[in-house]
This record gives C-alpha cells, sequence and structure tokens, in this order.
C-alpha cells in the first residue's frame, strides 16, 4: 500500500477564529494586568489628621477637597490637646491642629513632637456666667473656673490673672473638656471659663454668657495654634508634610479672605449656628507661616509657661520647630 502523503495544513474559518479570540484574550489580559498597575498605582495614600472642632481649625475642612485623589484624609477628632499629643506620639495620626502649648509641655519632657506650621492666633475669650457679680478679672478670686488643661487658653487665662496679683490657687479650678465648658457654664457648675470660637461666642449669643474679656494684652500675646507632628514622621515621610502645610497653606489663604464661607463649612461639618460661627470668626486669624515673628513669640511663650510652672525647662526651639515646610 502506498503512502499518502500528509495533506498541507488549512486555516479553516473555526480555526481562525479560534486563533483570533485566544490572541485578542491574550490583549485582554495584558490590557486588564496593565488597567491594574495603574489603578494601584493611583491609590490615595493615606494621611491621619487629629483636629478639634473649633473655628482656629477649619482649614482642616477643605484639606480633602484641595489635596484631590492623591490623599484620603482621615479626621479624627480630639477633645484635649493632651488625648491629641498622646495619638501623635503613638502614631496613631500623623498629624494634629491644636494649641501651641501641648507641643511645648511635650518637647521639654523629650518627647519628640515637632511644630510643622502655624494654624491660627487670637480665638480665645474669657467668658463669665451672664448672672454673675463678676465684672473684672480680680472678681474672679474663688470661682468655679472651667479649665482645659495644658490648653491655650490656660496660660493666657494664667497670665491675666498674674497680672491683677493672683494665681491658679486663688480660684477653683476644674478639669472639662474643651466642647463641655458652654452647658457647664450654664448649668452653673462653673463660674467662668477661658475657651476658643465659636463656643463662647455662643454663649453670649444665647444670653447665658458675658464676654469679660480677650487675653490678648499679655506677653503672651495673640499665639494660639499650631500644626504638630512626630519627628519620626518628617524624617521619614516628608512629601506627605509637604502636601499637608501646602494643602494647608492654601486653605488659609482662601478663608482669610472668604470668611461667610469659613462659617459655612463650620455649620456644614460641625453643626455650629451659622450667624454666631460668622460673628466669631472676627475673633480669629488664620495663619500657616512660621517666620521670624511666629519663632519670637513663641519664644516669649515657653519662657512664660516656665514661669508659670507648666515646664521646668525650655525646650531647644530649633529642635522643636521645623521651618522647612511653612516658610513665607
Amino acid at each position: 500500500m502506498k503512502d499518502v502523503p500528509p495533506r498541507p495544513h488549512r486555516l479553516t474559518a473555526l480555526s481562525l477564529s479560534r486563533r483570533r479570540l485566544l490572541a485578542g484574550g491574550a490583549a485582554i489580559a495584558v490590557a486588564g494586568s496593565k488597567g491594574i498597575g495603574a489603578a494601584a498605582a493611583q491609590t490615595p495614600k493615606l494621611m491621619r489628621v487629629g483636629v478639634h472642632k473649633g473655628l482656629v481649625f477649619v482649614p482642616a475642612l477643605l484639606l480633602q477637597s484641595i489635596l484631590g485623589q492623591a490623599w484620603k484624609v482621615e479626621l479624627s477628632y480630639f477633645g484635649s490637646p493632651a488625648d491629641m499629643a498622646n495619638a501623635i506620639v503613638s502614631h496613631s495620626i500623623d498629624i494634629g491642629y491644636t494649641g501651641v502649648t501641648i507641643a511645648a509641655i511635650a518637647r521639654s519632657k523629650g518627647v519628640p513632637i515637632v511644630l510643622a506650621a502655624s494654624s491660627a492666633g487670637k480665638g480665645t475669650a474669657i467668658i463669665v456666667g451672664a448672672k454673675t457679680s463678676i465684672q473684672k478679672m480680680e472678681d474672679v478670686r474663688g470661682k468655679n473656673f472651667g479649665r482645659v488643661v495644658g490648653g491655650i487658653q490656660d496660660v493666657q487665662f494664667r497670665e491675666e490673672l498674674r497680672k491683677v496679683g493672683m494665681t491658679i490657687k486663688d480660684i477653683n479650678p476644674i478639669a472639662i473638656a474643651f466642647a463641655d465648658l458652654p452647658a457647664a457654664l450654664q448649668g452653673g457648675s462653673i463660674d467662668l471659663f477661658c475657651g476658643g470660637e465659636p463656643a463662647s461666642t455662643k454663649t453670649i449669643e444665647d444670653g447665658y454668657g458675658r464676654l469679660l474679656k480677650h487675653p490678648y494684652d499679655t506677653p503672651v500675646g495673640t499665639i494660639n495654634a499650631g500644626i504638630l507632628t512626630h519627628e519620626a514622621t518628617v524624617q521619614g515621610n516628608p512629601d506627605m508634610i509637604k502636601a499637608f502645610v501646602g494643602a494647608h497653606r492654601e486653605a488659609v489663604t482662601r478663608l482669610r479672605g472668604h470668611l461667610d464661607e469659613a462659617a459655612e463649612l463650620a455649620t456644614k461639618n460641625w453643626g455650629f449656628p451659622l450667624a454666631i460661627s460668622r460673628k466669631a470668626l472676627d475673633n480669629v486669624d488664620l495663619r500657616w507661616v512660621i517666620d521670624d515673628g511666629f519663632m519670637s513669640d513663641l519664644g516669649n511663650y515657653m519662657a512664660r509657661m516656665k514661669d508659670l510652672g507648666l515646664i521646668a525647662t525650655v525646650p531647644d526651639i530649633n529642635k522643636l520647630v521645623v521651618r522647612d515646610f511653612a516658610k513665607a
């Protein structure tokens, strides 16, 4: 039997379609893998930011919209500066909006917290019960004072006491969370407090509080809030701090010229009454720059803290403050 030569291979319509299908599938797989890589590259980086609900910190509410998709801003709320400082030290948060007082206290104890930017000046008022007989600082002797320990207002109030020859021992300080001060005043458990905005203005507008004074006529001046982070965060993730301060700067620049927008943000996000927030913002100076003036004010402020016994030694200001990110 003769050998039958093999027939030449011919591409049928079916086999051609199968090859095209397989080739198309491979192309889709390649494109899909590229798409996955692109999606992974676009995954936003996490930025954990601590904040108190107060008008001096309202720029925090614009961070996400300014940073866009590159970062996911996770806001966490704190009732006291000490709690926020502990969260920074434990790396529970990356950055915190709070008073400069706690930064100085922590650094004086060797805790590696740093100031990376300013946040605001002013924003403080000494409020007394509307029905109390308190008319001047001398009248607060023996009264119940709502005190946020470690806050900027604590130092400002003690400076006002010093001016009239008194100390914290001449009154009855009661430790109360920042957010609970107005309710304590309204309920009568305290006679006065030194608080922030808009809580201070709200007590006046609601009729149970009265402004005694704004405590700015002391060597402490109008210094108030700053941006805190951990020394290790600055060293290990400078891009995040740079991105944060850039966004904070943009937020401050925008809101300083549009206080109505600042009030609307506080109302929408924090439930503050709109009219009260807008009025209270007249007692707030939003800031971001760390310049020679800030350094001088902070140096004077820490010297007063030492005099008041809040810190045993004045920390090295050049270790406490990182000026690289918030230059004018």
